[in-house]
């Protein structure tokens, strides 16, 4: 059960039904919060529960212990809520912020929309009423808090009566026994440092997204912002005031306090989106052999939709601290990927030259001579720094790396299995059994983690690290290897078939060779085939590659694949009538071969009316313009697809074509053909 869903069953604020029992009016009121929440801060044992739909009352039922703590946030407005959950005998433990507003908390967490009010209580207690909002019901619920697990008959007696005020059944789905005062000492110390840990890590996001909203990049090409003397000022004070008060970084990375900046991160290129769904990490270092950054990122966004691409945000982060590399990188992706850079889908960052520490010291361990050693444990600070960037950008944190290949409309699977697990208890999702690759996080979760990898990422690479987390959040050493596989199975849930394929053969590890599949992956759709296009003869100047002809890729059965194209080649449809063509796409490379595309590439159309040739040339129709051979320029390749509508002024037309018009340094591939809204003659 995930400890999130708890949290908001928890947090379900129940809407105020005035009942007309003697003396409700006085229980049931609102009480007003005061502007610096004095009096909910610190930490609250939870007592008593209550609801009335039965997603949370099953929740309830398997809550052994609880506790909540209220603490301040930077952001106006808003408080820091953690909390402690212990489900059939395993601890969960969740930290994130909370909005007030006119006296009321809202939370919004999972698909789950909650708003929650103070009731009347006893000194040192607190009585909260919620109402949640899932899947288009409404969860009422009563919950009540203390800050000492003592509460008194009168105690109870008051809130039994504002249960019955709001026409609550008198049945207790949670009463608190003193369970966690039973818990073994062991897993008592495991409870509290877990907390400690997500909450320092908190702060080390908390402060990091501080930082970002305080620094412009001076070095990006791409702002057009200036940074007054006065706010130069402003930035160093920020700096000077946020750095000093991270205690764990500096106990982790004790190098940190040699530098102000060594934790503030340089945003190169993007729009620093937040409030998205998906948050995917690209971490990209220097290789020796090859780059497959590029391809990457391209089989991510390949056939995302526009409102898809609006609700992520890929991060590049550029692992290295050589300035001629990172803007080698940055260059490469503004190149080609500008539009999913100005639009923010992309991001790329790098670490201050001052974030790692000298590697030269470590101790080898597990046989692994030094080189490797340094990789991972610099592998584990590059995952920590990516992650902690990342986490207040969205709901969900997605693991990735930059040799790898998506499966076709990934994120949309992705987003339906999460709804079907959106309630159960796990840590991550699997959607590649390969290392790192593919692992789906809450974001609300990556504190804790971050905070698990700094303590030991000198010791163990970052795969053995996840599942000591998952050991240590569900393992009883009185029990056999069997009965902890199975539990910590029950915390990571695998994905299949695989979205993500490793692809990459040379190993970011100087000289390693990675011949690793995942044997889960399947086979990739290469081609989309629409077998409505009109009958037309197809020719070109184009060679073809083995059995994938034109012919083939018009008519739905295959891609196309051509060998280098050169200025002057063609691809030219000849329809076998004439054609009032409404709209067309064409779609260059696939999802395995995706830099096999058209560049510096034409569409044209031949109006078969020699009158609207004329009133092209004229410039009398603003679509379009005059070509060679009588044809129509109507659009061109963009990031490898064409996709327009044809004005209707242009008539009936008996051919179309693509024009190459400068040589490429790649073979080309033609994976779709569509000509939309065919009006036949």
């Amino acid at each position: 059960m995930s400890s999130l869903v708890v949290l908001t069953a928890l947090l379900g604020l129940f809407t105020l039904n005035q009942a007309t029992l003697p003396g409700c009016k006085e229980l049931i009121t609102p009480l007003t919060l005061e502007d610096d929440y004095k009096s909910i801060m610190g930490k609250w044992i939870f007592l008593e529960g209550i609801a009335d739909h039965q997603l949370f009352t099953d929740i309830l039922k398997t809550v052994n212990s609880s506790w909540v703590e209220f603490g301040p946030s930077t952001p106006a407005k808003t408080v820091t809520l953690s909390q402690g959950n212990m489900l059939k005998g395993k601890c969960e433990f969740s930290t994130f912020d909370t909005v007030v507003k006119d006296s009321t908390i809202y939370v919004n967490e999972t698909g789950i929309i909650t708003e929650g009010k103070l009731l009347p209580s006893c000194p040192e207690c607190i009585t909260m009423s919620y109402v949640s909002q899932f899947k288009n019901e409404t969860i009422k619920s009563l919950y009540f808090f203390k800050r000492e697990s003592n509460p008194t008959e009168s105690d109870m007696d008051m809130y039994w009566k504002q249960a019955e005020c709001l026409e609550f059944k008198r049945e207790a789905q949670y009463s608190y026994n003193g369970a966690t005062d039973k818990l073994p000492l062991q897993l008592n110390s495991v409870y509290e440092r877990l907390l400690r840990a997500e909450q320092r890590g908190e702060v080390i996001s908390q402060e990091l997204l501080k930082v970002l909203g305080h620094l412009q990049n001076r070095s990006s090409a791409l702002s057009n912002l200036t940074i007054s003397n006065s706010s130069a000022i402003l930035e160093e004070r920020v700096l000077r005031r946020l750095l000093p008060s991270q205690p764990n970084a500096l106990i982790y990375l004790p190098h940190l306090k040699e530098y102000e900046d060594s934790l503030k991160p340089i945003v190169h290129l993007g729009q620093r989106r937040t409030g998205v769904s998906l948050v995917l990490g690209v971490p990209t270092v220097q290789r020796l052999k090859q780059s497959y950054l590029v391809n990457t990122l391209q089989s991510l966004l390949y056939d995302l939709s526009t409102a898809e691409r609006k609700d992520i945000v890929i991060v590049v982060f550029v692992a290295e601290t050589n300035a001629t590399f990172v803007n080698a990188v940055v260059q490469s992706v503004q190149t080609n990927l500008p539009d999913a850079v100005s639009s923010g889908v992309i991001e790329v960052i790098s670490p201050s030259p001052h974030f790692y520490p000298d590697f030269s010291h470590l101790k080898e361990t597990f046989g692994d001579p030094k080189e490797r050693v340094r990789w991972r444990t610099k592998q584990n600070l590059d995952y920590s720094f990516l992650m902690l960037y990342a986490q207040l950008k969205g709901t969900y944190y997605l693991q990735l790396e930059d040799d790898i290949v998506a499966k076709q409309r990934f994120f949309e699977s992705m987003k339906k299995y999460i709804e079907q697990v959106i309630s159960e208890e796990w840590l991550f999702l699997e959607f590649s059994q390969l290392g790192f690759i593919g692992k789906l996080f809450r974001s609300s979760d990556l504190p804790m983690i971050v905070e698990f990898i700094l303590m030991f990422h000198k010791d163990k690479p970052i795969d053995w690290l996840l599942d000591h987390i998952l050991w240590v959040k569900v393992c009883n050493p009185e029990r056999d290897l069997k009965h902890c596989n199975d539990e910590k199975a029950q915390l990571k849930r695998t994905y299949k078939p695989s979205l993500f394929q490793h692809v990459g053969l040379h190993s970011s590890l100087p000289g390693k060779i990675q011949n690793l599949k995942d044997k889960n992956f399947g086979n990739q759709v290469l081609f989309k085939g629409h077998n409505n296009n009109p009958s037309a003869e197809i020719s070109s100047s184009l060679e073809t590659y083995q059995s994938h002809s034109l012919e083939r890729a018009y008519y739905g059965q295959d891609f196309f694949w051509g060998l280098t194209p050169k200025s002057g080649d063609y691809i030219l449809i000849t329809f076998t009538k004439p054609q009032a063509v409404k709209g067309y796409l064409f779609r260059s490379g696939n999802i395995e071969t995706n830099g096999d595309r058209f560049y510096n590439t034409t569409v044209e159309v031949l109006p078969i009316n020699n009158s609207v040739k004329k009133k092209v040339a004229r410039g009398e129709l603003s679509c379009c313009k005059s070509s060679s051979d009588g044809f129509v320029e109507i659009g061109s390749f963009k990031n490898g697809v064409t996709e327009g509508e044809v004005d209707g002024a242009l008539e009936e037309l008996s051919a179309m074509r693509l024009l190459v018009h400068s040589d490429s340094d790649v073979w080309v591939l033609l994976s779709e053909v569509n000509h939309i809204h065919i009006i036949y003659i």
